[in-house]
């Protein structure tokens, strides 16, 4: 886990950034996950914390501490919420903390990929500029580790017009949807493979035994033996929804999977064993 320093908004938010590839962050995820659950009408649509916490995952949450855990004596009373400088779940239970943030990001061999990201809402002015201090580190992080560049899929026209004042940058000849921050400007990002989705079902699926907990995968191997197709066309489904930029009317590449389409895969791989159970 790693702290950044100073706090974000007038709720005083820390920026934590844990690893999934970290044992002692995967307890300390596990439990912001779940805890997470409970506070979900706090957000709107998107939950990153329901993403599955595989290797490749960098979580960068913003938490805050209630005002009534803070520190006080006679002469001085602390106003602003204390910054937690350890976490441990004991902590954690004893001062349940505010969320104002949370955002996954894979770590690929040359880029860093948003793959969710949410921050309260109503969006009230004592929360504003979490989106854009988490955003902030991360690029800090994609420096740190000297990637090439960062890509993100915009929801929505609006969103991408925010993503462009914070310095991502269209690529057309790359990709018509995504955007890019470049941190090496001579980069230039693989464009996406077009893909028959039919043709990759077997491999999604393949792939997806590999990646995911032991108990999953024997969950999803049991599902397979009892109706194969319902299997392929929910994962075929989800990848879809998940990435409507991929053309299901591209050229075949039999069995091989593309970079993209993994990223992808590992998005999903908890909406599948839901959306199966």
């Amino acid at each position: 886990m790693y702290i950044y320093s100073g706090t974000v908004s007038r709720q005083h938010c820390t920026i934590y950034r844990f690893s999934c590839s970290n044992p002692k962050d995967l307890k300390l995820l596990e439990y912001l996950q779940q805890y997470a659950q409970t506070k979900e009408e706090q957000f709107k649509e998107i939950f990153p914390w329901k993403q599955t916490c595989n290797p490749e995952l960098v979580c960068f949450i913003a938490l805050s501490f209630p005002l009534e855990h803070s520190v006080s004596s006679d002469k001085l009373s602390i106003e602003a919420p204390p910054v937690v400088n350890r976490l441990s779940i004991n902590l954690l239970r004893r001062m349940p903390p505010n969320i104002c943030g949370w955002m996954n990001v894979i770590v690929g061999r040359d880029y860093l990929y948003v793959t969710k990201v949410t921050t309260r809402t109503p969006l009230r002015p004592s929360y504003g500029g979490i989106g854009k201090a988490l955003f902030m580190r991360m690029i800090d992080y994609g420096r740190e580790l000297k990637k090439d560049y960062i890509e993100l899929y915009p929801a929505t026209p609006q969103v991408a017009a925010i993503y462009q004042k914070w310095g991502f940058i269209p690529l057309e000849e790359i990709d018509k949807k995504n955007l890019y921050y470049l941190l090496n400007p001579n980069a230039r990002p693989t464009p996406p493979a077009k893909i028959e989705l039919s043709d990759h079902r077997e491999s999604m699926y393949n792939y997806l035994l590999l990646k995911l907990p032991e108990k999953d995968s024997r969950f999803l191997e049991k599902k397979y033996e009892l109706d194969k197709e319902n299997v392929l066309n929910t994962i075929e489904f989800l990848f879809e929804e998940a990435y409507p930029e991929y053309s299901s009317s591209g050229s075949s590449m039999g069995s091989q999977l593309s970079m993209r389409e993994k990223r992808v895969l590992k998005m999903i791989m908890k909406d599948v064993i839901q959306a199966l159970h």
